[in-house]
């Protein structure tokens, strides 16, 4: 009888270890692929706002939405992030593609916003956010720079990320004042819950720390944002209160009109 050659088994165990591996790639990749597509949902979510009907280049006015300082944030965290990524391909390959994308379109966004602001306040606003965000990119080169090393891209990019997942809710105070939701748009805060489920798990899976902790604390405030947006939904309508009280006015001079003509 001929004994079985003992290369069989080991053949089989490192074959059943490839397949393994490569579907475990295969699930980091599909994982990955899926954060980009939903990452894009989410950085193009106010195309509607800046140049929809009603639109700030439309309408030729930013006061349809409550705050710009999401479009700053955003812009500054997907420069971070490209420069980050850049540093680790192909590891990275994923966070670049879609923070190219971002840096383009939260450009033009931002860009709108702050040519059609005509308040003071919000010019302002516009003003420090804007060179906040360049003095954080600057601190970064330099850091950088005197490390010989890409990696604090990735530190600056993670306080960044949190303050981009934060941004919608700077629209808080005026959702409490006016007691509606009407300019605190609802896809950017469903997205960011989707995004950052979707990044930590990637994350997660390719040992990767900036890309963890800010997608956690993006899941925290996704829900923090999703239940803000819930309640003064549910207790005060989405109509904004100059739109309640026109329609009770118009309303009120058609039961006027009507109580006259008879």
């Amino acid at each position: 009888l001929k004994s079985r050659p003992v290369m069989s088994s080991a053949t089989d165990i490192s074959s059943g270890d490839g397949h393994h591996l490569n579907d475990s790639a295969f699930v980091q990749q599909a994982v990955g692929w899926a954060a980009v597509v939903a990452t894009l949902f989410y950085f193009a979510a106010p195309i509607k706002d800046v140049f929809g009907e009603n639109g700030i280049v439309k309408t030729r006015t930013n006061a349809n939405l409550a705050t710009g300082f999401p479009y700053f944030a955003s812009f500054y965290n997907c420069a971070l992030w490209v420069m980050y990524a850049a540093g680790d391909l192909p590891k990275l390959m994923q966070p670049l593609a879609i923070n190219i994308l971002g840096v383009s379109l939260q450009l033009s966004f931002l860009t709108c916003y702050w040519y059609y602001a005509t308040e003071k306040d919000d010019l302002v606003s516009c003003r420090r956010a804007f060179f906040g965000g360049a003095f954080i990119v600057v601190v970064a080169f330099a850091v950088c720079e005197s490390m010989h090393s890409f990696k604090p891209f990735g530190d600056f990019a993670m306080v960044m990320n949190i303050i981009m997942y934060y941004s919608p809710l700077a629209a808080f105070a005026t959702v409490v004042r006016e007691k509606s939701v009407a300019r605190m748009p609802l896809a950017p805060l469903v997205l960011t819950l989707v995004c950052s489920l979707l990044w930590l798990t990637y994350g997660y899976m390719i040992r990767d720390i900036p890309i963890m902790t800010p997608n956690a604390c993006g899941v925290l405030l996704g829900i923090a944002q999703l239940s803000v947006y819930a309640y003064f939904s549910i207790s005060y309508g989405t109509k904004r209160p100059d739109d309640v009280e026109a329609n009770a006015t118009a309303e009120a001079n058609e039961q006027q009109r009507l109580i006259n003509s008879t």
